[in-house]
């Protein structure tokens, strides 16, 4: 999906301020910034070089990508390249709904003068899908009803779903009814069970798509049989806007869009997984099952003694 960014030229508003609660430094925003992209158009998965210009006689020493929150974790920021007063960075998302770019810290100099600021955090918003005129097919021609003779194959197409209908259902007719999959008495053990058996089974080095798309469905799972979301048919997205919704502890919910986001990259985009993304889904999935257990735990109040 395409999503369209627009160019923005603001009035350079600069204040610096110490921060009450953490002590630390908090850098002015520079709006004084011509920001552009090639192609005017990001793509989903696909890399886009952003450009970002500072006016008037300033020089660039450095841009570096700020902490991005746990929402901007679907953005992958690539190299950095640095001319005179602009700098150009490679881009490329993987969220499937309207999202900002993150802020820089840049360093430039004036004269004798060094001075660092951010970089505003600019929307993204989605393309509109449109039909183009090239794509459209020309009309069919009216059927011609005069001949009747369709009747007949219609009439023997009927028939044929017919017969073909009753020999498939009485050939179930016999058969016992699938049972339907219950929940396993210890959810928590029963997860940390398939996990550690997926994490020995080698699969992460022989097919690591295989291997996250493992665990994302033992995660969603799990999510199933101990929240009562039916993760195993939702998006991330989906899963994520359940979870805000819901009175949910944030940590649960930040473990679980962890988990699925890194599986979802690498089972859906050409990401090369690495050997810390193996490790970090293991533990964070056995993280997410104490959690979880805990959190019911303190929920669930003791029965009372007779």
């Amino acid at each position: 999906m395409k999503r369209s960014i627009f160019f923005f030229v603001f009035i350079a508003v600069i204040t610096g301020a110490l921060s009450a609660q953490t002590g630390a430094i908090v850098y002015p925003t520079n709006y004084n910034l011509a920001v552009g992209m090639k192609g005017g158009a990001f793509s989903f998965g696909e890399a886009a070089s952003v450009s970002y210009t500072i006016s008037g006689t300033e020089k660039l020493i450095s841009a570096t990508v700020t902490n991005l929150d746990f929402y901007e974790t679907s953005l992958e920021i690539g190299e950095i390249k640095i001319a005179s007063n602009t700098f150009i960075v490679t881009i490329r998302s993987f969220e499937v709904s309207n999202f900002l770019l993150p802020a820089f810290i840049v360093t430039s100099v004036t004269g004798a003068d060094t001075n660092i600021f951010y970089t505003p955090r600019i929307p993204v918003e989605n393309d509109k899908l449109t039909t183009k005129e090239k794509e459209l097919q020309p009309l069919m021609e009216i059927y011609d009803f005069a001949d009747w003779s369709w009747l007949i194959w219609a009439g023997a197409g009927l028939a044929l779903a017919a017969a073909a209908f009753f020999v498939i259902r009485s050939l179930l007719a016999g058969r016992e009814k699938r049972p339907k999959k219950l929940k396993p008495e210890d959810p928590y053990e029963h997860t940390r069970l398939r996990l550690k058996k997926i994490a020995a089974s080698g699969l992460a080095q022989e097919n690591p798509k295989d291997y996250f798309a493992g665990v994302s469905e033992i995660v969603r799972e799990f999510l199933e049989n101990t929240l009562d979301i039916n993760a195993l048919e939702m998006a991330t997205t989906e899963i994520r806007d359940r979870m805000k919704a819901s009175s949910l502890d944030t940590e649960v919910q930040e473990i679980v869009l962890f988990i699925l986001k890194i599986c979802d990259r690498v089972k859906y985009a050409k990401h090369k997984a690495s050997e810390e993304n193996i490790s970090q889904v293991y533990k964070e999935g056995l993280n997410l099952v104490d959690r979880v257990k805990l959190v019911q735990t303190q929920e669930t109040p003791p029965e009372e003694t007779k």
